[in-house]
Parts: structure tokens; sequence; C-alpha cells
């Protein structure tokens, strides 16, 4: 207000007022309009209460060459002033008090509203950061535990991994064994086929050559056992000077005839008891003539023997016809 008032007087001292009587004052004001009168008014007014409380006597004013231009007193700024004027411009005052008064009273009433709404909304503000920082230790527990979770997971799958990995590798070392084991039963396999390969050619040779043997004997040939099964070998029966006789099929019928006085299964069986080679003769009636064998029989096996029969009957004619000649 002081720096206010002092601009006013310096500009009544550049207007060239004369502020050393209270005539120039008044001229001063009445120079200006209605609302500068009452604004000046107003500033006077104010001035001279500034004076009364800061025990101002006087002020002195210097123009802009820095001569003199006058000294400004209270009493001449209230003796500048009309009352009339003055009690109007009080009145105009207060009324504009009382209107700014109450705009300032409706603007206090807005804010006091806008500080209500700003109020509610730091409210909801304040909720709904509480609800959010609720909801976000929410999730940091749960991603705490989702992590906590995962590394298990991790070092389970890590552990799993590692057995894996362990098992793997003894599996390939099973296989690697097994392959050298299946490589081994595979040359040992080999090696067995090619013996048995050469066991099979052997036993062919030797199925020939017994085959070849049995061709070239006139032996009946008989496989018998405890059972009483008898099994013929091939042999060339038809050698005997007898193609038109079976002598075999006789020889096996001679073993089941009731009314042979020889019981030859006695002899089979002694065989087998005493496991030695037993020899004799035995004839069959043939085409009314009698043919004479001579049969050997031996151990084949534990509970079978095998029957060789030669035809003797030469030999017993021979036999015959020299004990005749020897009689005579």
């Amino acid at each position: 207000m002081w720096c206010q008032f002092r601009s006013q007087l310096s500009s009544l001292v550049r207007e060239n007022f004369n502020l050393k009587s209270v005539a120039g004052v008044r001229s001063y004001l009445e120079s200006r309009s209605k609302v500068s009168a009452i604004i000046n008014a107003r500033i006077a007014l104010a001035i001279a209460i500034k004076y009364k409380q800061h025990c101002v006597r006087h002020v002195v004013m210097v123009g802009e060459e820095g001569y003199l231009a006058g000294v400004v007193t209270p009493n001449n700024l209230l003796h500048a002033l009309d009352p009339v004027e003055m009690h109007a411009n009080v009145e105009l005052l207060e009324h504009t008090v009382a209107e700014q008064t109450q705009e300032l009273m409706t603007v206090n009433e807005r804010l006091q509203k806008e500080a209500i709404l700003r109020t509610e909304v730091e409210e909801q503000l304040r909720l709904l950061n509480e609800n959010l920082e609720e909801q976000i230790k929410q999730r940091t527990l749960e991603l705490i535990r989702a992590n906590s979770q995962l590394k298990q997971e991790i070092a389970e799958r890590a552990i799993a991994e590692s057995e894996v990995r362990r098992l793997n590798a003894e599996l390939e070392q099973r296989v690697a064994e097994r392959t050298a084991q299946l490589a081994a039963s595979n040359a040992e396999l080999q090696q067995e086929i090619s013996e048995r390969r050469l066991l099979e050619e052997k036993l062919h040779f030797s199925e020939n050559k017994v085959r070849a043997i049995f061709e070239a004997m006139t032996d009946i040939v008989l496989v018998l056992d405890r059972r009483g099964n008898v099994e013929v070998l091939p042999t060339n029966t038809a050698a005997f000077g007898e193609a038109d006789l079976d002598l075999v099929n006789q020889t096996i019928a001679h073993f089941f005839d009731d009314e042979n006085p020889d019981n030859w299964w006695l002899v089979i069986q002694q065989v087998l008891d005493t496991r030695e080679t037993f020899n004799f003769d035995y004839s069959l009636k043939v085409g009314g003539r009698e043919v004479w064998f001579a049969a050997c029989i031996s151990v084949l096996s534990k509970d079978a023997v095998i029957w060789v029969a030669r035809n003797i009957s030469l030999r017993k004619l021979a036999e015959s016809a020299l004990c005749k000649k020897m009689k005579n």
C-alpha cells in the first residue's frame, strides 16, 4: 500500500497538481471519473490511515529533474476529500465489500463443496489404493508361491533329468553289454550251426553209408524192446532167392505165435538182463521146405535189442550131406 501511495503521489507531481493546498488535491480528484475518484478516494483514505499508523507527518515529493515538487501531509489528504463524497464512497465501498463478501461466500461454499467432493474422491482413492495394495500383496504372495513351486518343479525336473541321464547311460551300457552278448551268442550260434551242418553232413553220410550197408545185407535185421515193439530195418532180403516169400513177416509172426515151443521173448528178456550177446539157430517152414537162419541178439539200448538173422540154409544142406557121406 505504501508503495502504491508513493506511486499515486508521484503521478500527481508529474501532472503538475498543487498538493500543497486542499484545493489542489480536490481539483485532482474532481478531474477523474467517478470510478477513478472512488478508487483514488479509497487510496487517499488508506494513505491517511497509513500516515497515522506509521506516524508519518509529511512526505517530500521530488520531480523528475530532482527539484522539490511539494510536501504531502495527512491533513492535506483528509481536507482534499469531500465529506458527502467520502460518505458516498464509504457506502459504495461497503456495498462493494458486501458484494465481494457474498462472492467470497459463494466461492467459499463452492470451494467447500469441492473440498468435500475432493475429500470423497480422496477417500475413494484411498480405498482404491488400499484395495490395490491388498491386491498387489495378494498377487505378490501368489507370485512368491508360484515362484517357489516353479523352483521346486525345476529342481524336481533337474533331478528327473539327472535320473533319466543315469538310466539312459545304464540302458546304453546294458544295450552295449547285451549287444556284446548277442554278438557272442551269434558267433556261438554260427559256430553251432556250422557244427550242426557238419554233423548233418556226417549224419547224412552215415545214413547213406548205413543205408548202403543195409541194402548190401541179405540178413533179417529187427529191433525189439521190452514192450513187445518190433521195428524192421530195410535190408535186401530178396537176395535169399526166396523173393516170392515174405521171410521177414514170418519171422515176426513167429514171435507172436502161441504154438511156438520156443518163446523168443524170453530170450530177448535174458539178453536185456545179462547185457550179453546170444546166438542160436532156428528154422522156418517155407513152401513145404525148411529154411534155416543163424540169429545173433545183441543189446542196442537199455530196453531194446537188435536181432540179426542170416540165411544158413545152404550151410545146413552142406552139413547134412557131409553127415550122410560120412555115415556111408
